[in-house]
């Protein structure tokens, strides 16, 4: 068995999605590595694959979005694999399993302000013509 602890910034709003009644919801999170990226002068980070299910896919959805900043604790580090053409494709996530667990890292009201302000950039970007 292998175990992963995370921390990390969500990528996109986290959108739920259901298999055979059962709710679940793949996102990623960018998280900070160590060390400083000698181009851009800021910290490294790398994009982590997630996929979550049940009970707890539902709650990530409903309460947290883009940019939200959350935690993983003991999430399962699996790579599934599947046949494109005649080439083998390979795809790494962090499985979130009920024994896991998610931790939302800021209070619901940042979070309700960036999803506010996130709608305000479209609604101008939008009447720009962008």
């Amino acid at each position: 068995m292998n175990s992963v602890n995370l921390v990390g910034r969500i990528t996109n709003t986290p959108e739920i999605k259901y298999h055979k009644d059962n709710a679940h919801c793949s996102f990623s999170i960018v998280s900070e590595l160590s060390g400083i990226d000698k181009v851009t002068k800021k910290p490294k980070t790398t994009v982590i694959l997630c996929q979550v299910w049940g009970k707890m896919a539902e709650n990530l959805c409903k309460y947290q979005a883009k940019g939200s900043l959350i935690s993983i604790q003991n999430g399962e580090i699996e790579t599934s694999s599947w046949v494109d053409g005649n080439v083998t494709k390979y795809v790494t996530k962090v499985q979130i399993r009920p024994w896991s667990s998610i931790k939302y890292l800021e209070s619901s009201s940042v979070t309700e302000n960036r999803v506010l302000q996130s709608i305000d950039k479209e609604a101008q970007a939008y009447e720009q013509g962008i």
